[in-house]
């Protein structure tokens, strides 16, 4: 990522640092203290979704839609691609069984996300883009933000900052708000 484009990006996820929990800011933003906060937060989605495997029912796997996302999360900022690319297949099996908006955005973001995790933004933009876009058919602002704040990474890493600088703005607004 060229220096101009990371500093805008950088600036964006700084804006919205506020927004995130101390916890989870501390895990993104790699401190130190960070590390052992990687193995406690994984443990505890792990956990978490331990109490809802095994089940095939309707209400485990929608739950567990709910809970792969943080899963995905804090796989990618321990660096950690596979277990993040195991979450993000589970999200894709029930985003494709449920067929639902909020499942298929969630598992479009995954995507997107993993392969920026994997240095693939020429293939995360179109996938992040559509998911900002699917969740703005939603009535959830911050997921679609989200979204279009990953979209905005994945345009300033193959050289689009103008654009990338577009949609950071857009979605800091919502942050904002």
């Amino acid at each position: 990522i060229r220096d101009d484009a990371r500093e805008a990006v950088l600036a964006g996820l700084a804006a919205i640092q506020d927004e995130r929990p101390a916890a989870v800011a501390t895990l993104i933003d790699g401190e130190d203290a960070g590390a052992k906060l990687y193995v406690e937060a994984g443990r505890s989605i792990g956990r978490a979704l331990a109490a809802t495997a095994g089940g095939s029912g309707v209400v485990d796997r929608a739950a567990r839609a709910r809970l792969l996302p943080a899963q995905i999360d804090i796989a990618l900022a321990a660096g950690d691609l596979e277990t993040a690319g195991t979450a993000v297949e589970e999200l894709e099996s029930i985003a494709t069984d449920f067929q639902r908006p909020v499942f298929e955005a969630g598992a479009l973001t995954g995507r997107g996300e993993l392969l920026l995790g994997e240095d693939r933004a020429s293939e995360a933009s179109p996938i992040l883009g559509r998911s900002w876009r699917l969740w703005q058919e939603t009535d959830l602002p911050y997921e679609s933000a989200r979204a279009r704040l990953r979209y905005a990474e994945a345009l300033a890493a193959e050289g689009d900052e103008a654009t990338a600088r577009r949609d950071l703005k857009a979605a800091r607004g919502v942050f904002e708000r």
